[in-house]
């Protein structure tokens, strides 16, 4: 891919931007976007803050723009300046850019009652993320979770090929682990969706308010 480096670093953002052109890209929006959709209209409010963590270009701005406040966060600046420039002054204002590692945000805690994040755990130390995400949540936190499937047979078959080739594998996750490691940091899955292919899996998490 012409906007991913060898360690998956995105480097190009209108590169990015124009993934969607390629075939799976294609379905993999027509498949996911009315589901993201849905799912933003159900659990985002006019009261709810929200925290977009792997915001890139800020492709599902849209999709919460109800909500009160969003901080928007990726660890590539090029990314984010790239998305802001797409957006309205009426966009633009309820959003606060916060360019860090997804693991280590200067976020204060118990700050998001949403928490966002689409395609980002193969990228990331899955503990460390959700150790982030859960101290930047209120106690009683909605989390709103796309992940690439492990067990689809196309991530396998990448897998494999680049396993021959000695190139470095993004890290697809299983539900197990998602499920492992969301109930480590007080989380509880209550609704899984997948498309046709299964090749991602959208989570609907609920955090205990005991935690």
């Amino acid at each position: 891919m012409a906007y991913i480096d060898q360690s998956h670093t995105y480097t190009d953002p209108k590169a990015y931007d124009d993934r969607t052109k390629g075939l799976l890209e294609r379905y993999n929006k027509r498949a996911w976007d009315p589901v993201i959709a849905a799912s933003a209209k159900k659990y985002i409010s006019a009261n709810d803050t929200v925290c977009d963590f792997g915001c890139g270009t800020l492709a599902h701005i849209d999709w919460m723009q109800q909500a009160k406040k969003i901080y928007a966060i990726d660890v590539n600046k090029a990314m984010l300046d790239t998305g802001l420039k797409k957006l309205s002054p009426a966009q633009r204002e309820k959003i606060e850019p916060v360019v860090s590692d997804a693991c280590h945000t200067p976020l204060q805690g118990a700050l998001c009652s949403i928490v966002w994040s689409i395609g980002l755990t193969e990228y990331t130390d899955l503990d460390g993320l959700f150790q982030e995400m859960t101290r930047v949540s209120t106690p009683d936190a909605t989390m709103l979770l796309q992940f690439p499937n492990a067990h689809n047979l196309m991530h396998i078959a990448i897998r494999i090929l680049n396993t021959m080739r000695y190139k470095k594998t993004k890290r697809f996750r299983t539900l197990r682990e998602i499920r492992n490691v969301s109930n480590r940091y007080g989380w509880s899955i209550t609704h899984v969706q997948s498309a046709f292919i299964r090749n991602n899996l959208w989570c609907v998490l609920r955090k205990s308010s005991e935690e």
